[in-house]
């Protein structure tokens, strides 16, 4: 009877360690499939990184462009607005040269009517 007993017990054990094998077997395989996912989620990962610092890199290049394209813009206002101004002080050069002129030929009427008085 005792051996029965032990016999049963055994057969109990070996059900047991049956069913905790094939639990293992699946822990296994599902962190084996989880070890895989991992790695395709961490190689699109790098892929995203990659695309990401090349899109960061051609943003950069575009800004420094258009910075580049702004100081030059700025300048040639700042050309154009020098030109306007030299442009606009010759003006009033030549128009209070003009108005001298004027003065001096009004005066010389002046002169003139009043010899001729």
């Amino acid at each position: 009877a005792e051996r029965e007993t032990a016999l049963d017990a055994a057969h109990g054990w070996q059900a047991r360690c049956d069913e905790l094998q094939g639990a293992l077997e699946t822990a296994q395989l599902s962190t084996s499939r989880a070890v895989e996912r991992a790695g395709t989620a961490e190689s699109h990962l790098g892929s995203a990184a990659s695309e990401l610092a090349s899109e960061r890199a051609k943003a950069i290049a575009a800004a420094a462009t258009a910075e580049q394209a702004l100081r030059a813009e700025r300048g040639s206002r700042a050309a154009d607005v020098r030109a306007a101004d030299e442009f606009i002080r010759a003006l009033r050069l030549e128009g209070a040269a003009e108005v001298r002129k004027l003065k001096l030929e009004v005066a010389q009427m002046e002169e003139e009517t009043a010899s001729e008085l």
